[in-house]
């Protein structure tokens, strides 16, 4: 059964594209790839928005789907769901207090989306170094990134194709909304973070 986007939909699905082109275009200037927005669901539950390799691609180009379908609600719930916050570290690795953490907006999360599958399309290039559990201890990295990787793996998510990938983009993506938050425009840092020049 076909079905139309409703406004709420296209206006989501269309923040969503242009954050992810966005980030895109600074980590790839010289090839960014094409974004589809699809009006169904994705065959994946849970999933909205995602990085097809050439490889994965029925056409055999690589490309960003978001699949509208809900995509609005989804968001939403995101952003309601126990007053997610976005977790920020001071420049020694230390959380900021409960209480001073601010509320996840919808611009922040989209960016931190649209960082996390542009992350997994340089996975696919192996032109990055990946952040695992073990990066929790490496000096080499700021305070601020080994604190991130240290709660991602205090809580580790569930039911992953692959969880070494998903760590890595996870870990990008909670930076990128720390970055987000406190900087507001994210060029030269979002390009840095996701090439690892921490």
């Amino acid at each position: 059964m076909k079905r139309d986007f409703s406004p709420q939909e296209w206006e989501a699905a269309s923040l969503l594209a242009r954050a992810l082109g966005g980030v895109d275009q600074l980590v790839f200037p010289e090839n960014p790839i094409k974004i589809l927005i699809i009006k169904q669901r994705s065959g994946n539950i849970g999933e909205k928005v995602g990085y097809v390799s050439s490889e994965d691609s029925t056409d055999g180009e690589e490309r960003y789907n978001i699949y509208a379908y809900g995509i609005d609600r989804y968001l939403e719930a995101i952003i309601k769901r126990s007053q997610k916050v976005v977790v920020m570290f001071d420049d020694q690795g230390r959380m900021v207090e409960l209480e001073d953490l601010p509320l996840l907006t919808l611009k922040v999360l989209v960016i931190g989306t649209a960082a996390h599958e542009v992350r997994h399309r340089l996975q696919g290039y192996r032109r990055i170094r990946m952040f695992g559990p073990a990066d929790a201890d490496n000096e080499t990295l700021s305070p601020r990134t080994r604190a991130h990787i240290g709660l991602r793996k205090r809580f580790p998510a569930s039911e992953q194709r692959d969880p070494a990938r998903e760590f890595d983009a996870k870990v990008i993506e909670l930076l990128a909304e720390e970055i987000c938050y406190e900087e507001g425009d994210l060029k030269e840092n979002m390009a840095n973070l996701l090439l690892n020049k921490d």
